[in-house]
C-alpha cells in the first residue's frame, strides 16, 4: 500500500494510480478481483474525501481570517457544499482551488483570499490525493470483507489441537 500512496503523492491525481491500486489490492492484499474492479473506479470518480475536507477547512479558515462569524446553519451549508462539489470534482491536480469559489460564495467570504492558499497548495494537493487513494483501498477492503469473509463470530472461534488444552480452556471459561 505504500507504493500506492507514494505514486499518488508523486502524480497528484487518483486516476493514474488505478492500475497500481488494482495490483496491490489483488496480489498483495488478496482482495477479490470482482470487488476491486468495481469499487476502485467508482472511488476514483466519486470518493474525494480529501477534497471535501480541504474545502471545508479552508472555507472556515478564510471566514475566520476576515472576522466573519459563521452560524451553525452556515457551517452546515459549507459542509453540504463541500461534499457536493467534491463529488463533482475531477481527478486533476489542484482542482479543489477552483471549487473553493462556490464554498466561499455560500458563506459570503471574499473569493480573492483563495490566493493565500497557493503557497501550500502543492503539498496539500498531494496529501488530498493520498487520502483519496487510501480511501479507495480501505473501501475495497471493507466491501471485500463484507461480501466474502467470515463474520465476526466465526473469526473469534479458537481452534485447539490438543485435548488437554481444550479442557483447560473450557475450565477457565467456566
Amino acid at each position: 500500500m505504500a507504493y500506492v500512496g507514494l505514486c499518488a503523492f508523486v502524480t497528484a491525481a487518483s486516476a493514474p494510480v488505478m492500475p497500481l491500486t488494482f495490483k496491490c489490492l489483488e496480489e498483495n492484499c488478496g482482495l477479490d478481483k470482482r470487488v476491486t474492479r468495481f469499487v476502485v473506479p467508482v472511488g476514483v470518480t466519486v470518493n474525494m474525501n480529501g477534497t471535501a475536507l480541504f474545502i471545508t477547512v479552508c472555507s472556515i479558515f478564510i471566514a475566520q481570517l476576515n472576522d466573519i462569524v459563521l452560524t451553525s446553519g452556515e457551517y452546515f451549508a459549507v459542509i453540504i457544499t463541500a461534499t457536493a462539489v467534491s463529488v463533482a470534482a475531477s481527478s486533476v491536480p489542484s482542482s479543489a482551488l477552483f471549487l473553493m469559489v462556490m464554498a466561499l460564495s455560500v458563506i459570503g467570504a471574499p473569493v480573492s483570499d483563495i490566493s493565500l492558499l497557493f503557497t501550500v497548495e502543492w503539498l496539500l494537493d498531494r496529501a488530498r490525493t493520498v487520502n483519496n487513494c487510501m480511501g479507495d483501498c480501505f473501501t475495497s477492503a471493507l466491501v471485500d470483507h463484507i461480501c466474502f469473509r467470515k463474520s465476526g463470530s466465526e473469526l473469534s472461534e479458537v481452534i485447539v489441537a490438543d485435548d488437554e488444552a481444550t479442557e483447560k480452556l473450557q475450565d477457565s471459561a467456566v
